[in-house]
């Protein structure tokens, strides 16, 4: 009788230990999707806002489908080669924010000085400069060529300007993007 007692509270331990490890298990997956869901919604809000930017400027200097769509390559094959976390989230922000920086300030500058011309000569030559295949869009291309592809973009009137200063996210332009993405808490 008492060795049946001992195995009922043995059985009984053992299925409430499982049920605690089973939980913790399920509690940590459902993070693991809570986070992976945040993340998809913020890539995929990030590449939206650069599209619409490309789409602007391509339409605005009748630019070719094939330069569209190596515009378009730089936001689609960013996580290709590289692992989602929230460094390299960040990373991807700040080099999408500083290529619409310069499509947008190309295009004020054809607006304001009507030089069509030049505008179109830099995003052609940006875009040619870009890799033809997707794995050319690995890790040391986003890490130092794109900046230095960026260069190109430049106006002669903006070499003299320090480009680091153009749009490097602060600590309170994160928490205003996060806020507003609804997403990952400003680092």
């Amino acid at each position: 009788m008492l060795s049946s007692v001992i195995v009922f509270i043995v059985i009984l331990f053992l299925a409430l230990i499982m049920f605690v490890l089973f939980n913790a298990e399920k509690k940590r997956k459902d993070a693991i999707h809570l986070q992976t869901v945040v993340f998809t919604e913020v890539i995929n809000d990030l590449k939206q806002r650069y599209k619409l930017d490309v789409e602007t400027i391509c339409e605005t200097l009748d630019l070719t489908k094939l330069a569209k769509d190596k515009l378009y390559m730089i936001a689609n094959n960013y996580f290709v080669f590289q692992s989602i976390s929230e460094e390299a989230i960040e990373c991807f922000r700040t080099t999408l924010n500083k290529l619409s920086y310069s499509y947008n300030h190309l295009l004020e500058h054809y607006e304001e000085y009507e030089k069509i011309d030049i505008v179109h000569e830099k995003i052609v030559s940006f875009s040619e400069s870009l890799p033809l295949e997707s794995r050319g869009f690995n890790v040391s291309f986003y890490d130092t060529k794109i900046h230095e592809l960026n260069k190109l973009l430049a106006l002669d009137i903006d070499i003299a300007v320090d480009e680091s200063d153009i749009d490097e996210p602060t600590l309170e332009d994160s928490t205003k993007i996060t806020e507003h993405d609804g997403a990952i808490s400003a680092a």
